[in-house]
């Protein structure tokens, strides 16, 4: 049997305004990961993500600005 996998990507910057409630809602829809690029960004998203227990969160760190 073959699993499937579904996966979305995001960048954010500065920005967790109803960010907890994206990440669930987008589990919820069947995304096995989600993928969070840093942008730059001030906010420790990793920690973040820890503090919340969102272990199906994966997290890149130094993505080159895109602004």
């Amino acid at each position: 049997m073959i699993k499937k996998s579904l996966l979305i990507c995001l960048t954010k910057h500065n920005n967790l305004t109803n960010f907890y409630e994206w990440a669930l809602y987008h589990k919820n829809l069947g995304f096995n990961e989600i993928l969070i690029i840093d942008n730059n960004s001030d906010i420790d998203i990793k920690t973040v993500c820890n503090e919340l227990n969102l272990s199906y969160i994966k997290y890149e760190k130094d993505w080159p600005n895109q602004n």
